[in-house]
């Protein structure tokens, strides 16, 4: 998925932020109605949108957005080896009584820090208003 132009302020967007200030909030990917995935390999399904990273931390399928309506955008980690982090707390796959894993999932909010792979891509979620 390329970059969205800096224009597009009204559909939700993850911000990336670099710490080199000449390439800080320069990278914005739109978050698309539907379902995108976040990780190092293309999942070649149809309906489903890639933003690709790259990193030692990044999994193939790292984690999903889902995009439901004009802003509600709910994150959810993809596989135990990814790490998420938004705004400081780790979002992972938890326990259920039969020790099948369950992913657990936070909607996000204007302004919400995400962090990818150990903190190795850190974003800022604007949600379009």
């Amino acid at each position: 998925m390329a970059p969205a132009p800096l224009s597009s302020l009204s559909i939700p967007t993850l911000v990336y932020l670099h710490p080199d200030e000449q390439f800080n909030e320069v990278l914005r990917y739109e978050i698309s109605e539907g379902r995108t995935i976040i990780g190092s390999v293309d999942p070649n399904v149809e309906t489903v949108r890639l933003i690709k990273m790259e990193g030692d931390a990044i999994q193939p399928q790292h984690a999903l957005l889902e995009r439901v309506g004009a802003r509600a955008v709910v994150l959810t980690p993809l596989g135990a080896g990814g790490v998420v982090i938004v705004n400081g707390r780790v979002v992972s796959q938890s326990m259920s009584a039969d020790d099948d894993p369950e992913l657990v999932s936070v909607s996000l909010v204007h302004g919400d820090r995400v962090a990818i792979g150990s903190a190795s891509h850190l974003f800022r979620y604007e949600d379009g208003q």
